[in-house]
């Protein structure tokens, strides 16, 4: 408000030509920018808008009043010349810098929700909005016949969760998540709950991706998973991360995959449908297996 109120006095002292209006123009965007750094900080902050407004009204009134009224001070044309210059090159680096500023802060928030909406939040795997997207890109190009999809089901993970609390069923998730999204050319994602969903592209034939989805398998079961949660003493720490004397909770976990190959036919449905109803049956048959026939 100061220097808002010293270009307006400025202005209506030594007249329009000397340029200082174009310091009201500037400082708007400085303070905007301020009200962004309130907020982000989370400090008392006031609202810029009403203060943009006021800037407003005086840039007019000085305008009008230097019109009708001559200015009480002089300044030589070659001191203005200068004086605009200097005073325009100033605002114009300052705005251009803002804005260019808030272009990137923008771009990096809708790049950050873009990811939290297509991203699940304990696995960090891709989810079911961005496996959809990426399977409707497919079909737009007439390429599903090229590709095979899986779902992966983790065996008895209500089990996991009743015999050792939620906690603990997280920990499976993101571990068995970290193993099956091991190769990078093979899109893993969360299904939903325990299930995974899997999309690729066919490299040879349909019984390589089978084997390749059996060595996810075997790794899953080979695996030792170890939770620690619960202290040796009577009952749970205040704070866990003082308290070193845990007792480990050691368990075996497997998985049962369905895969189908596109058929003739098929929409993106009924091919998921397919995927999930040889994960039904490989449940139905024993578990820990990987079904594509």
């Amino acid at each position: 408000m100061e220097v808002v109120l010293h270009a307006c006095l400025a202005v209506i002292c030594t007249g329009w030509g000397s340029g200082f209006q174009t310091i009201i123009i500037g400082i708007n965007i400085l303070a905007f920018y301020s009200e962004y750094l309130g907020r982000m900080l989370r400090l008392r902050y006031a609202r810029m808008l009403p203060f943009g407004i006021f800037g407003m009204f005086l840039y007019l009134f000085s305008y009008v009043y230097v019109y009708y009224n001559p200015p009480k001070y002089s300044i030589p044309p070659e001191y203005e010349f200068w004086m605009n210059i200097i005073l325009g090159a100033i605002v114009f680096a300052i705005t251009l810098f803002m804005l260019e500023f808030f272009v990137l802060i923008v771009y990096k928030s809708n790049d950050k929700l873009e990811h939290q909406m297509s991203h699940d939040k304990l696995t960090e795997l891709p989810n079911r909005y961005y496996m959809s997207s990426y399977l409707n890109q497919i079909r737009e190009r007439g390429q599903l016949g090229d590709y095979w999809i899986a779902i992966a089901d983790i065996d008895n993970f209500k089990r996991i969760n009743d015999s050792y609390g939620h906690n603990c069923g997280d920990y499976v998730l993101k571990t068995v998540a970290n193993i099956l999204a091991g190769d990078k050319k093979v899109l893993c994602c969360r299904w939903g709950g325990e299930e995974f969903i899997f999309i690729s592209k066919i490299e040879g034939s349909g019984e390589n991706a089978r084997q390749y989805l059996d060595s996810l398998r075997r790794a899953v079961e080979s695996y030792l998973f170890v939770y620690r949660d619960v202290c040796r003493h009577d009952q749970k720490c205040t704070d866990a991360l003082l308290c070193r004397e845990y007792n480990n909770t050691s368990f075996k976990v497997t998985v049962t995959i369905g895969m189908s190959l596109f058929e003739q036919g098929m929409d993106i449905d009924s091919w998921i449908s397919s995927a999930d109803a040889k994960l039904y049956k490989g449940k139905q048959s024993g578990k820990n297996q990987v079904v594509m026939n």
